[in-house]
């Protein structure tokens, strides 16, 4: 798990609530406090079973809820891997990783006293892969933040 302070509150909240810089990855919740509380779910059922919806999908939803004039007091955002995604990264981290071992990878954003911040986290079974499986997401969370050019400053 990393811990980061995202450094220009204006280009980050741009990316991610008015590009499509994190629109592939799904949603798990979502709690907005604006003069009123709202949480969002992530999960829904589908034909196939139990599944999340895309960030993507609600991002137009959760922009209106922080418009207007006055900043919200505060929101916390989990993102996680689709199932896909999460086949590929543990692929790319090591072929021998057994998938059913790692059941997300997230990132979780939280904006709190006009400030983001940003920590990672993993959900995996298997505590003897759990160090290099969160060493990887890690680095990997750190590369896509810079790649999209978010300047981040480890807390």
């Amino acid at each position: 798990m990393i811990a980061y302070k995202i450094t220009s509150n204006k280009d980050f909240a741009g990316q991610l609530f008015l590009s499509d810089t994190f629109d592939r990855f799904l949603l798990s919740e979502a709690v907005f406090n604006v003069p009123y509380t709202v949480s969002i779910d992530g999960s829904y059922t589908s034909e196939e079973g139990a599944a999340s919806v895309a960030w993507g999908a609600v991002r137009g939803i959760c922009t209106q809820l922080i418009k207007g004039k006055e900043l919200p007091r505060s929101f916390h955002i989990v993102l996680k891997l689709s199932p896909e995604n999460l086949a590929r990264t543990l692929a790319s981290i090591d072929q021998s990783l057994d998938a059913s071992a790692v059941s997300g990878m997230y990132m979780n954003i939280r904006f709190e006293e006009d400030a983001f911040t940003l920590t990672t986290g993993t959900a995996v079974s298997d505590f003897s892969v759990m160090r290099r499986i969160n060493e990887a997401w890690d680095r990997l969370t750190l590369r896509f933040f810079r790649s999209r050019e978010i300047d981040l400053e480890e807390l």
